[in-house]
């Protein structure tokens, strides 16, 4: 039997072809659903691994940045060092210029001494100036 016919009427598959073609038709759709739930889970899997990578990636920059600093000062810290030295060169040595500043410095760079002192409450920070002048930057507590 033909699916269309010629003339008056249409003449169709008989009961159990139809019943065959449509379960054929559902298996088919139910094996691309599936596949297409397994591939969207890769994706996401993917999508997290790249996200959870590049937060690692970040941290590490993070670590290395806070290891080569070669203290364990924070970067606010490290913001309140360079003001108070900018400050503390104007005011106390004169050097209101950068090229002042220069002259202030040493070529090794020792002209301040970093002490970090561990108490039984916290470790304090303090830097001192060569002419004995003296800055907090980790308070205790």
């Amino acid at each position: 039997m033909s699916e269309y016919g010629k003339g008056n009427g249409i003449h169709v598959y008989d009961f159990d072809k139809c019943i065959a073609t449509l379960r054929q038709r559902h298996d088919d759709q139910e094996k691309r659903i599936e596949y297409l739930e397994k591939e969207n889970k890769e994706l996401k899997d993917n999508n997290y691994k790249d996200k959870q990578l590049q937060e690692i990636k970040d941290k590490l920059n993070r670590m290395t940045k806070e290891y080569n600093r070669g203290f364990p000062i924070s970067e606010d810290e490290q913001k309140a060092i360079d003001e108070w030295k900018v400050k503390h060169k104007a005011e106390v040595h004169s050097a209101i210029t950068s090229n002042h500043r220069s002259e202030f410095e040493c070529v090794c760079g020792g002209n301040y001494l970093y002490q970090f002192i561990p108490t039984s409450i916290g470790v304090a920070g303090v830097i001192t100036c060569s002419c004995g002048a003296k800055f907090e930057f980790q308070h205790i507590g």
